[in-house]
């Protein structure tokens, strides 16, 4: 790297897949060697978890050896990349091995066997040649001891087998078993046990997982969020400012034109407590957006653990795709209305699914604008944060929001300094 260059922060999303990760391998190669890129997170899946753990594993040894920022940046580079190639070269040697091609494709007599027999009966053992090169590569203890500067955080996603739903694996929870069981193929292993959970591969549930990229690292100057539990603590740790209320809209529950569970007009918190008494089903976005993030709240404030019940439904996906598995599942879910509105233009006449429960003021949605802390992240670009923040508020602005309709309907309510 140039003397005097700056580094761009940057987050990675990794896919899972055999040869997705390997073409990954070649595109994080080419990132690295021009080493002008600072990885604040990577986010990763399957054979993008492989990825993931290794390159963060270059930076945290190279954090060891050096005290300089630059010199540790540029050995974190070469240290990750020779990872890397070691990686990839053993997975070639393993041969057959790889992820999301299983044996099945390309020896059809264990095609027939993966039909009639589970892992737990082909491989007894759970014999997996990977888990031996991945803890080859990567030790795990200096990973999750790395620290800040020492290197990107890593957010590796696998699916609960019990719920449906993805879980994130990071920090101190980062392991080799949390990379296998996010590459762990149904077909092929055994369910990798975690904490008394079985889990399976990550692609399941989030392929990659994009919100711990959203909401766990700092490559932002404002953000513009929805979840103001989170921003209240947000703030209160320090790592935002100057939070400014903008708009707001509402979430609404849709179900089936028939309403099975009979919850039309009811209240928010009686409507869920008989969608699972009657099991209607629901399915929720399992994704920590904010819209997930309200749906958790309403159910703490009616009083149920709803990922215990069987007809509880995790997408793991965006909005649109969520309402797709409740049309498909004739289940219930909760949803913003700004994508309602899509979704049910998209439908017409077709539409499976009408708004059921609407107007409870535990659906309120409220939309607000917070500056990150220049004292903990200096490179954020203090004024320009400012200037959009003051953009959304002034006046102007707040008149465009209330003009602003979607399919002929008012999206959003300005309610800036109220």
């Amino acid at each position: 790297m140039p003397e005097g260059d700056t580094l761009a922060p940057i987050n990675l999303a990794l896919q899972g897949g055999g040869s997705h990760g390997a073409l990954t391998w070649g595109v994080l190669d080419a990132l690295l060697e021009d080493g002008r890129l600072l990885i604040d997170g990577i986010s990763g899946t399957s054979a993008g978890a492989m990825n993931a753990v290794v390159v963060a594993h270059g930076f945290a040894q190279a954090a060891q050896q050096h005290k300089d920022p630059k010199e540790a940046h540029a050995a974190g580079c070469e240290l990750a990349r020779a990872g890397l190639t070691r990686l990839w070269e053993g997975v070639g040697t393993l041969g057959s091995l790889m992820w999301g091609t299983p044996l099945a494709a390309a020896h059809p007599l264990l095609g027939m066997m993966n039909r009639w027999f589970s892992p737990y009966q082909t491989n007894p053992l759970d014999i997996n040649p990977l888990r031996r090169l991945l803890e080859r590569e990567v030790d795990f203890d200096l990973l999750c001891a790395a620290k800040g500067a020492s290197g990107p955080k890593v957010f590796v996603c696998a699916t609960n087998v019990r719920t449906g739903r993805g879980e994130i694996f990071s920090g101190a929870r980062l392991s080799a078993d949390a990379v296998m069981a996010s590459a762990c193929l149904p077909l092929l292993f055994k369910a990798v046990e975690i904490d008394g959970e079985p889990y399976w591969d990550g692609g399941f549930s989030g392929n990659p997982a994009l919100y711990p990229l959203i909401y766990q690292t700092q490559c932002a100057d404002v953000l513009l969020v929805h979840a103001p539990a989170s921003e209240m603590e947000f703030v209160k740790a320090g790592h935002g400012i100057d939070r400014r209320q903008v708009m707001y809209n509402d979430f609404v529950i849709v179900g089936p034109v028939a309403d099975p569970a009979g919850v039309k007009g009811q209240t928010t918190a009686e409507a869920l407590k008989r969608i699972l008494d009657t099991k209607a089903g629901f399915v929720s976005r399992g994704d920590q957006s904010g819209t997930h993030k309200a749906e958790e709240k309403l159910w703490k404030q009616a009083q149920i653990t709803p990922d215990k019940d069987s007809q509880y439904f995790s997408a793991g996906q965006g909005m649109i795709a969520t309402l797709n598995m409740a049309a498909e599942k004739q289940a219930y879910a909760l949803t913003d209305r700004g994508t309602w509105i899509t979704f049910a233009d998209k439908m017409g006449d077709k539409n499976p699914l009408v708004i059921i429960v609407e107007g409870d003021k535990a659906l309120f949605n409220q939309y607000s604008v917070i500056s990150v802390n220049p004292a903990q992240c200096p490179k954020v670009k203090k004024d320009l944060a400012q200037k959009f923040e003051d953009w959304w508020v002034a006046p102007a602005t707040q008149q465009k929001i209330a003009d602003y309709k979607l399919k002929g309907k008012q999206l959003f309510f300005p309610n800036a300094g109220k």
